[in-house]
């Protein structure tokens, strides 16, 4: 395996994943993981950033820090350590949660 080592990287030979958190979801988990990864996103981005829906801060809190999570997925480890898991799990029902509060609040009052 030192064969194929650059030799300017040689403090890191067990690099071994994508620094972009989309492919890195198709090399671990194939293409029917990267397929619910993008179903995760395309899920919590629709519910989030619904129109029609008060400007609740903790809403834009939770897309703000989806956003970092993603940003800092396109340029190193974005999902699968479990201190990111954690963190993508707790921001995805947070946001999930918050959308569906903001939703009942809204058609109740009508």
């Amino acid at each position: 395996r030192s064969r194929y080592i650059r030799p300017d990287a040689w403090q890191e030979p067990n690099l071994s994943h994508p620094h972009n958190v989309f492919l890195d979801f198709w090399a671990r988990t194939g293409l029917l993981g990267w397929i619910a990864g993008l179903a995760w996103q395309v899920l919590f981005w629709r519910r989030v950033v619904r129109p029609g829906i008060s400007g609740d801060p903790w809403r834009w809190g939770a897309a703000g820090a989806m956003a970092d999570l993603l940003g800092h997925g396109l340029i190193d480890q974005g999902f699968f350590l479990i201190d990111l898991a954690l963190a993508f799990m707790i921001i995805f029902g947070t946001g999930l949660g918050i959308a569906d509060e903001s939703l009942r609040f809204n058609s109740g009052s009508s």
